[in-house]
């Protein structure tokens, strides 16, 4: 367990510990088999962005994009997760834009298919 508050700075090595601590990894998660399913998710939300404000769902499937992404080092896909969160964030509160929000999915789209090729993720790790 990880206690709030925490070191933004540590958090993600403190989770790989206990991550391996209970052998996460050897027990068949595929980080990969999320990425797929995550790629179809994040289609779908291109096609509900109009230019109303983008639903909530988008910033919290963001977040935790961001979250995962950033446990099993894929950098990139994590940043990029958390700039689309922060994009939607704005533009729900009147001080961004849909079409930032837009962007930000498709870079964040191009990123997951490029990560989802990617069996170790070290291309992913040595981007960033």
């Amino acid at each position: 367990m990880i206690a709030k508050p925490f070191d933004p700075e540590t958090l993600a090595q403190s989770l790989r510990r206990q991550l391996y601590s209970i052998r996460m990894n050897t027990s068949g998660y595929d980080f990969h088999e999320r990425l797929r399913r995550d790629a179809a998710t994040l289609a779908e939300f291109r096609g509900q962005l109009n230019d109303g404000a983008p639903p909530d769902e988008l910033r919290s499937f963001a977040h935790k994009l961001a979250g995962a992404a950033g446990v099993f080092n894929f950098r990139a896909v994590s940043a990029l997760a958390s700039a689309l969160e922060e994009a939607v964030i704005a533009a729900r509160t009147g001080c961004g834009t849909p079409e930032t929000v837009a962007a930000n999915l498709e870079a964040l789209i191009a990123c997951v298919e490029r990560a989802k090729r990617d069996p170790l993720g070290e291309r992913e790790a040595r981007r960033t």
